[in-house]
């Protein structure tokens, strides 16, 4: 992991109040790429004792942000828009989300974002629009700039 990745981490394990709750780690970062993972906990389950939706619509959508924003210098991306479709249940943790940029211009972007199991196994797609603000968001810098 880079220094810039671990930088970020630490910053959102103290700044991301949400993501720190719920679990969400940061795995992985480039430019218009994002993963995060998720402990297959109980508190990620629903009713019926499997991963609860919602858990992995976060993850998707923290997987977004962290995609459309790292590395950038042009503006924060927010999301407008998003669709997810689930195909499968989890079976085990942790659970993955990876973000790649489908398609983006100066403003909007969509992005798509692919959620694993433990074992690999393919549970979700969801598809993210967003708008990049003029703002930049104040993240830590990489050491040495």
């Amino acid at each position: 992991m880079s220094q810039s990745v671990q930088a970020l981490k630490q910053f959102l394990e103290t700044h991301d109040r949400f993501a720190a709750h719920n679990g969400i780690t940061i795995e992985d970062a480039d430019y218009d790429y994002g993963k995060v993972s998720l402990r297959f906990e109980d508190h990620v389950k629903n009713s019926l004792d499997m991963l609860h939706g919602g858990a992995m619509f976060t993850l998707a959508d923290m997987a977004f942000g962290l995609a459309s924003n790292f590395g950038r210098e042009d503006g924060t991306m927010i999301s407008t828009n998003a669709t997810i479709s689930y195909m499968k249940s989890a079976k085990s943790g942790p659970i993955t989300a990876e973000a790649r940029l489908a398609n983006g211009g100066r403003h909007l972007a969509t992005y798509e974002v692919k959620i694993y199991d433990g074992q690999g196994t393919y549970l979700a797609c969801a598809l993210i629009s967003g708008y990049r603000l003029d703002t930049k968001l104040d993240l830590p810098e990489e050491e040495g700039k």
